[in-house]
């Protein structure tokens, strides 16, 4: 068999696999129902989380060497390079830039025969799914792969394993972790099985270790329509059957889990969560000279001066402060909502036996004050208004006077019945929204914090109909949409001119219903003039 006809093999096994339904995100991510909830979610893969603590240092010598061998073999890559440099000067590649040389890296590689492995390493575990499904060698295998195929029988038969499930879809909810385990075993107890087919497993132990693990302590498999009770395996230690192409050898291999779980459960997480910090680093500015002393412009304060009187206006009432402090976490959470990882990560930690509306005591605002600093820090979102109670305990309360028409809102006011829809409205709108990618997520969620701290919120846990309609509109505008520049023609074509100072969440947020669904109409119907 050539390699083109391998590849073509390999193309015919996947396509298979497609059709079991399982469909994938933009970051090719099983988005299959949360066992829960019911509503479908983006899983992160087994092999993406253990990779959190993947050896990567002879991988990327090996990547390195194919890529010089295969410019070395392709005058027209290399050229394809050379270009690249002479137009942009070394070392000067933008992101626009990259695509030729990513391609011309891809092309290397393959030519020197780095995808060859792969390609046959597919081949055989399929060959080896239908062996194991129907029991008897299949009719046409080409060489090498015969030989390596009969060494797998042979070696599993002489052991005594027995595969009882084969390719299956399992999950770990508390992880929000999905992968497909290649088999379970049975020898007296039952065992997670693994095939690897590559030549050298040296740098890769600890990375399988957790992966099985993970597959070991699913709670959930897939039967192709919803998810079913994992049954009982060994979390102590799973199989890999190792059988390198071309080998016609297979050796079997113990490989503990229970280390594999610990560092999944312990180590895997933060390290991910390390990775997507990006606040670690703030730029350092010049501070202005202090100010000199009010009624003393030629001398600075002194220790002798007498302290200033910083006694604090009596406190409003506890039931004011309780009432304000519910509407700060309200708006928290509001502003959190179009971000699926903060809507999984509060949804995880939220105080039990703590009701989802406001309001809420004092006491139980703290828990979910401190709760929400976590998720915040998490998702690196930031929050700058503080604690009512801090800051009415550091400052005079200002006498209370008639509100001044904002500058930075629309100036009309928002017609609004405040007539409450279902909570399975909102969440109905939270799993559509997790549909959008990463850079149309975070759009929707700047307009989403723009339109809470004018006043006109469009997300949350407590929705109006005209809110939820405002919201289902900024999905719109998010999905089809793609800049800033493009949803402000397209708001002011449906509220007309806009104020330069009206940020597009403002805008968004005080629509009313018939103006909303007027852009919803327009998404449904394909016109994104």
């Amino acid at each position: 068999m050539t390699a083109t006809d391998t590849t073509t093999a390999a193309a015919r096994f996947l396509a298979d696999a497609a059709k079991r339904g399982v469909t994938l995100d933009s970051y090719n991510r099983y988005v299959l129902p949360d066992p829960g909830t019911g509503k479908d979610r983006a899983w992160t893969r087994a092999t993406t989380w253990a990779g959190a603590v993947k050896e990567t240092f002879a991988l990327d010598r090996w990547s390195r060497r194919m890529e010089a061998h295969g410019f070395a073999m392709r005058a027209d890559l290399l050229a394809t390079v050379a270009a690249d440099v002479s137009s942009y000067g070394p070392g000067n590649f933008t992101e626009r830039d990259c695509s030729r040389l990513d391609e011309a890296i891809t092309q290397a590689q393959g030519h020197a025969g780095s995808t060859v492995a792969a390609t046959f390493g597919t081949v055989m575990h399929r060959f080896t799914e239908l062996l194991d499904e129907s029991g008897e060698m299949p009719e046409t295998v080409p060489a090498p792969l015969d030989r390596d195929l009969a060494a797998y029988r042979a070696t599993m038969t002489a052991h005594g394993f027995e595969s009882v499930a084969i390719e299956r879809i399992v999950c770990v909810p508390d992880l929000g972790v999905a992968g497909t385990l290649d088999r379970v075993l049975s020898r007296g107890g039952a065992y997670i099985g693994d095939l690897k087919t590559g030549a050298n497993l040296g740098y890769s132990w600890g990375e399988i270790a957790i992966q099985l693990a993970l597959y070991a302590h699913a709670a959930f498999i897939w039967n192709g329509d919803g998810w079913d009770p994992m049954g009982p395996v060994d979390q102590e230690r799973a199989v890999v059957m190792h059988l390198p192409i071309g080998s016609g050898d297979c050796t079997l291999y113990w490989v503990d889990i229970a280390a594999g779980w610990d560092v999944a459960t312990t180590l895997c997480g933060p390290v991910r969560a390390w990775r997507t910090r990006r606040d670690l680093a703030t730029r350092i500015k010049l501070s202005p000279p202090s100010p000199p002393v009010l009624g003393s412009p030629e001398r600075a304060a002194s220790a002798d001066d007498p302290a200033p009187d910083v006694s604090p206006s009596p406190p409003t009432s506890a039931g004011r402060v309780a009432q304000t402090r519910s509407e700060w976490v309200s708006a928290r959470l509001a502003a959190l909502a179009a971000n699926p990882r903060a809507r999984s990560l509060v949804g995880l930690r939220w105080p039990a036996d703590t009701r989802p509306q406001p309001p809420w005591p004092d006491e139980t605002i703290d828990q979910l004050a401190t709760m929400l600093d976590g998720v915040e820090d998490e998702v690196q979102a930031t929050w700058s208004t503080p604690d009512p109670r801090d800051a009415q305990n550091a400052a005079p309360e200002a006498p209370e006077s008639p509100p001044e028409r904002r500058s930075d809102v629309p100036a009309w006011d928002v017609p609004d019945d405040g007539q409450i829809v279902p909570d399975d409205d909102v969440k109905a709108l939270s799993a559509v929204l997790a549909f959008l990618d990463e850079a149309q997520q975070e759009r929707l969620l700047g307009w989403a914090q723009d339109a809470t701290r004018v006043g006109r919120p469009f997300a949350g846990r407590t929705l109006t109909r005209r809110m939820l309609t405002c919201a289902h509109a900024a999905f719109a505008l998010a999905a089809q949409l793609p800049g800033n520049d493009q949803v402000r023609i397209a708001l002011e074509q449906v509220v007309g001119p806009l104020d330069a100072a009206w940020t597009v969440g403002a805008v968004i947020g005080s629509l009313s219903v018939e103006q909303a669904e007027t852009i919803i109409d327009a998404w449904n119907n394909g016109d994104s003039s």
